[in-house]
């Protein structure tokens, strides 16, 4: 922005030397206060400037002047957040690496106080099975308190560490490198915590594609993985009392008993659907007509689904060598339709795409399908009445 000689409302301030955090290697930028004699600003970001000065955003209350003595009040419960997501990421990549049991090559990342992402290069899905396995070795890393080191290195003897580093980044020729124990090294610019400890916990919130061959990890540490797991465990608490399960140990159990029990009953309400459908076929063996040397037949059923009209054809299917059956329901505000026609019947050129298409159009709708059998729908019910004049015209074409 402008360079200004005082300030009232928004804007970026500069200072000489900061203790706040500016945007980063994926780590966000600081927030907190920068307070004088006149003002009171409330830095609501932290970024660096091209020529390496910190930003600091900020909203304030007052005037601030340049040259003004200030003072600078990190929201550090905040930044302890981010510290331990930040952390948490480097014992994460080194992790990814042993359980995947490949190079893994970052790819990107975010950490901020609530969470954070981990993009790494990856080709297909990480199963349940690994995605348990990285949590629980990240979390056996955190209990045993690898102690961080930080240190300063000139590039040449940075790389020989054999510290990670990001591939396409360009480094200065001295460069800070974290480690955690023997099992974690990598450059590093960002904040941390001193013992892996102090991360807490760490729980994975989910794992997906974000592009061709690059899968992301989100995750929560410390209060954030605490308020994950509770919702987590509150939702089971939930399922337990819907269920009527006696523990929440017993709730996949009951689950399972009853999936059993609704596929058990949806296999009935099918059988119940097939002796309709037989039903219906019976009542309808009669009512078929005559042109041409092809039997067929149009019949409109109210509050009847596309699917309930198809198992009735499926019953009628056989009734003639050279047949031609058009029927139509009630769904949701449309008329489903179903065509079919026989082999004897599209001997004699035929089809049920052409039929359903012209029917169709006829009630407002659209179709398509096979020469055998095909469906569509309409919405137009005061044409169902000129659906059969239609179909004799067809067959007499």
């Amino acid at each position: 922005g402008e360079k200004v000689g005082s300030l009232q409302e928004s804007g970026e301030i500069v200072v000489e030397t900061t203790n706040f955090y500016a945007e980063s290697g994926g780590q966000v930028g600081d927030e907190g206060v920068i307070s004088g004699e006149n003002f009171n600003a409330r830095v609501i970001d932290t970024k660096l400037a091209p020529n390496g000065q910190h930003l600091h955003f900020v909203e304030v209350e007052g005037e601030v002047k340049l040259g003004d003595e200030v003072r600078l009040n990190l929201d550090v419960n905040r930044r302890l957040l981010i510290m331990r997501n930040h952390s948490v990421t480097h014992l994460l990549n080194a992790v990814l690496e042993e359980v995947l049991e490949t190079n893994i090559k970052q790819e990107g990342s975010y950490v901020g106080p609530t969470h954070l992402r981990f993009d790494i290069n990856y080709n297909g899905r990480i199963s349940n099975k690994k995605l348990r396995k990285i949590e629980e070795r990240v979390n056996e890393l955190i209990s045993v308190s690898l102690p961080q080191k930080t240190q300063i290195l000139s590039l040449e003897e940075a790389k020989a560490t054999g510290a990670k580093s990001l591939f396409d980044e360009k480094y200065e020729d001295t460069v800070r490198v974290v480690s955690f124990g023997d099992f974690s090294s990598e450059f590093c610019g960002g904040t941390h915590v001193n013992n892996s400890n102090e991360i807490g916990v760490f729980a994975i919130v989910s794992e997906r594609a974000v592009a061709a061959g690059v899968r992301r990890i989100e995750a929560k540490t410390s209060l954030g993985a605490y308020e994950l797991l509770k919702e987590k465990n509150d939702l089971l608490h939930i399922a337990q009392k819907l269920i009527g399960a006696s523990s929440q140990g017993d709730v996949v159990a009951n689950i399972k008993q009853r999936l059993s029990e609704k596929e058990e009953l949806r296999k009935k309400i099918r059988q119940l659907e097939d002796i309709i459908a037989a039903f219906e076929a019976n009542k309808l063996q009669d009512e078929f007509k005559e042109i041409n040397g092809i039997s067929y037949l149009f019949k409109h059923f109210k509050a009847t689904s596309r699917q309930e009209i198809g198992r009735i054809i499926d019953e009628l299917k056989g009734t003639y060598d050279a047949s031609v059956i058009v029927l139509s329901g009630e769904e949701n505000g449309n008329l489903p339709l179903v065509v079919y026609v026989s082999k004897g019947a599209h001997a004699k050129g035929f089809k049920a795409g052409d039929i359903v298409r012209e029917v169709a159009s006829l009630l407002g709708g659209s179709g398509g399908g096979r020469f055998d059998f095909a469906s569509g729908a309409g919405r137009n019910k005061d044409k169902l009445g000129e659906v059969a004049r239609l179909l004799e015209q067809l067959l007499n074409e």
